[in-house]
């Protein structure tokens, strides 16, 4: 239901947006899984002009939106501390550009905000259910999704969650 449910969420993204570049983040867990679905995602959307699929190698992933600066990464490798601080050298000219800055992550599988000089971290739980490992380590994270909107002006618009349920019948249809 995995393929599903990302084949879903892009669909649902084209209903209201021209365009949708689709990231698919490796993490410690899953490079090789990473790589693949990318693939797979790069294939079944090749002949459609509004979706873009980074299939980049690389770790970090940046995107300016007006004011708005967000970054993404696993978070498996620089602690939350130091998020931002990676952004402003990767990216100083965006960095100069922007007024709202945000990083976003999943590593630690549930959700955790928190503002630093320059800008937001954040931390999101994980809509897959539980791998043997995390079973085994006593994780128990809510399975979640969101969706954050951002208004070029520079500020978070609104957010939304979802949870593997909304999806069942949508997926299965």
């Amino acid at each position: 239901i995995g393929w599903l449910l990302i084949e879903y969420v892009i669909m649902a993204a084209l209903e209201r947006h021209k365009f949708v570049r689709v990231i698919f983040e490796k993490g410690n867990h899953d490079e090789a899984t990473a790589a693949i679905v990318t693939r797979f995602l790069k294939r079944l959307y090749r002949d459609e002009p509004r979706v873009s699929v980074d299939d980049s190698e690389a770790f970090w992933h940046y995107y300016e939106h007006g004011k708005v600066l967000l970054g993404t990464n696993h978070g498996d490798r620089v602690k939350m501390e130091k998020q931002l601080g990676v952004m402003a050298h990767d990216m100083p000219e965006a960095w100069g550009r922007t007024t709202y800055r945000m990083m976003l992550t999943g590593h630690v599988h549930h959700e955790h905000r928190k503002e630093f000089p320059g800008g937001w971290v954040e931390s999101f739980g994980v809509l897959p259910p539980a791998d043997a490992h995390a079973h085994r380590g006593g994780y128990r994270s809510v399975q979640q999704m969101h969706a954050l909107v951002f208004h070029r002006d520079g500020y978070l618009a609104s957010r939304h969650m979802f949870y593997p349920g909304m999806f069942d019948a949508k997926v299965a249809a």
